[in-house]
């Protein structure tokens, strides 16, 4: 007596966290953990730009892509849609409750291994604010703190 087993695996587009075994490209790892450096799992990060500026309206939010991290805290993002972000880097954002992390990331692939996969690490930290003045001087500004909170 004989009995078969299939398995099949979905996926809503290339939003889900995971790499294709399917096809042949670069994979971008992003690993991301708490500050008791355990994986922070089903926490979402938005990419942007690494030159994107916030609008004066506030309409816009510039985010290109969305991701939640998988149960290990990864976030695996395929070449194709690396490729989105024309000069090769990502803001990456990351606000999950009180804790965030922020940091702009290379998508740079070994050219000697087509299949190589870039790991960065992010690291959830207590987030804060900061109530003062922001003075422009010239090509670069300086913050001027009246209290950190």
């Amino acid at each position: 007596m004989c009995a078969g087993l299939a398995i099949w695996g979905c996926s809503s587009g290339d939003k889900v966290s995971g790499v294709s075994t399917v096809e042949t490209q670069n994979a971008f790892l992003i690993k991301v953990v708490g500050a008791d450096s355990l994986p922070a799992t089903n926490v979402l990060a938005r990419m942007r730009l690494s030159s994107y500026m916030q609008e004066e309206t506030g309409k816009s939010t510039g985010v290109l892509a969305e991701y939640r991290t998988d149960s290990l805290g990864r976030i695996f993002v395929t070449d194709s849609v690396a490729k989105i972000f024309g000069s090769n880097s990502a803001a990456i954002e990351i606000i999950d409750g009180g804790v965030g992390a922020f940091a702009v990331v290379k998508f740079e692939a070994d050219e000697k291994d087509a299949d190589s996969i870039l790991v960065a690490t992010m690291s959830l930290e207590k987030l804060g604010s900061l109530k003062g003045r922001i003075v422009f001087i010239a090509d670069s500004a300086a913050v001027q703190p009246s209290k950190i909170l």
